[in-house]
């Protein structure tokens, strides 16, 4: 009787317990590398400087070309195709959708679109993210109707002007 009582312990409350806590982690490592990957993707927008305004004391760049070299530089740094759709040893499960790409150089201090103070030139962005579960997919397909949790994924990273 008591390694019955001993095996329910194990497999109704320690395995599930267990099982959350390295889900828990593993998409706390997905997320943070997501983030890493972010932040060197914001400073890539630097490839859409207008050159001739740096002398000028502020700093401009292109819009057009700002979201072409993110897409561009996410799709590299997230292994991701053009369409933003995960390749072979991608960290990301389902295809990425872009919420937000802002540039900040002017009227500061701001805030940017998810609270945070921007008090010096930035580049915020804000993407979403489809991470299939390892542990608990089957509960969460049932439980939300997708296969997937989407991980929103915030970064503002400065960008280093030498007044």
């Amino acid at each position: 009787m008591d390694v019955m009582v001993i095996g329910a312990i194990i497999v109704f409350v320690l395995l599930p317990i267990f099982s959350s806590i390295m889900e828990r982690y593993i998409l706390f490592t997905k997320s943070q590398i997501i983030k890493d990957a972010m932040d060197v993707t914001n400073l890539s927008v630097y490839y859409a400087l207008e050159t001739e305004t740096l002398g000028k004391g502020y700093v401009g760049f292109n819009e057009d070309d700002v979201l072409g070299i993110y897409v561009k530089m996410l799709a590299k740094n997230l292994q991701l195709d053009a369409d933003l759709n995960p390749t072979e040893n991608s960290v990301v499960d389902y295809k990425v959708r872009i919420e937000s790409v802002i540039i900040y150089t002017e009227d500061l201090p701001t805030t940017c679109p998810d609270g945070v103070n921007i008090t010096r030139p930035a580049v915020h962005s804000c993407i979403v993210v489809p991470v299939k579960p390892v542990f608990f997919s089957n509960i969460i397909t049932r439980i939300t109707g997708k296969e997937y949790i989407e991980l929103k994924v915030h970064v503002d990273s400065d960008i280093p002007i030498n007044n």
